[in-house]
């Protein structure tokens, strides 16, 4: 069984429906999404969808039993949030991805965590052989351009993120869970720049001995729209190189994909005047952009 959890509100779920499309599509095993709905609307649609391997989770219910989401409602937004809603949905990825691996997943099986706006053209499998017997698994940013190692965003994406069932894994995910909940913790002014995502450099380097950074040295290669530009891209065999290494092109993350079904038109973002923010531009990268707004086209809500 594959554990995989993600969520969404309505504004987001035809990328979460798209997200499960792609699992149904590469996963041979049995799997199951655990969906966070963060909103009424979310839960009834996909409560009317009823797809068998969606277990759907409301987060209403998870506030009553837990008064520190409420408290983190009211929290300021950080840098890079648009909104203090937005900083809120960053705070619900850490604190669900604890709440599934305590209550769902059985000692020392992986929980996959993946933003709704991920789309996998390979099976979470590969991923889950490359972080083996490590009780934590990573991703970079693979950013295009010149960055620094404490850039504001984060080295590390939220993008795709897994937790084994272990000590480790377990401590480690308290530990991120309580870093979003508790803004005023000691990291935060250095770390707590975008919500979850570079707390995770401190989980890194807190557990680097356990740690899996999986698109460093296999072959599990994805892209987005901060790191299209540089690579070379073989659109034949959708193969990346990345520092020297030929990997295949697991998932992508569709961040910031905008997409008007009555006009049938998509964008790949709305006002970021840099090339590498538009990759579309990229033969290969827009042929993955239509086909993606091929499938959100078919889900019916």
């Amino acid at each position: 069984m594959i554990n995989i959890c993600t969520h969404s509100d309505i504004n987001y779920l035809y990328k979460g429906l798209a997200l499960y499309h792609s699992l149904e599509e590469t996963i041979k095993e049995d799997f199951t999404l655990f969906y966070l709905c963060n909103d009424d609307e979310t839960f009834n649609a996909l409560k009317k969808l009823n797809k068998p391997n969606i277990k759907i989770f409301k987060l209403s219910f998870l506030e009553s039993i837990e008064s520190l989401l409420l408290r983190a409602k009211r929290q300021k937004k950080c840098m890079y949030a648009r909104s203090q809603h937005e900083q809120y949905m960053w705070c619900l990825t850490p604190y669900f991805v604890n709440y599934i691996l305590h209550y769902f997943i059985e000692d020392n099986d992986t929980l996959v965590y993946a933003d709704a706006d991920i789309y996998f053209y390979e099976s979470v499998q590969l991923i889950l052989d490359t972080v083996k017997d490590k009780s934590i698994g990573v991703h970079t940013h693979k950013f295009s351009g010149e960055f620094k190692d404490d850039i504001a965003t984060g080295w590390y994406n939220v993008g795709v993120v897994t937790f084994k069932r272990d000590v480790i894994g377990l401590k480690a995910s308290n530990y991120w869970k309580d870093l979003v909940l508790y803004p005023d913790n000691e990291h935060y002014e250095k770390y707590g720049t975008c919500g979850d995502q570079k707390y995770l450099e401190l989980i890194v380097e807190k557990h680097k001995d356990v740690v899996c950074i999986f698109d460093e040295t296999s072959n599990i290669g994805h892209l987005a729209a901060w790191c299209s530009s540089p690579l070379a891209l073989n659109p034949d065999n959708k193969k990346i190189i990345y520092k020297g290494n030929v990997q295949y092109l697991v998932f992508y993350h569709f961040s910031h994909f905008n997409c008007e079904i009555s006009t049938n038109s998509w964008r790949d973002h709305n006002n970021i005047d840099k090339p590498e923010w538009h990759p579309s531009s990229h033969p290969f990268i827009k042929d993955l952009y239509e086909n993606y707004f091929k499938v959100i086209k078919k889900i019916n809500l």
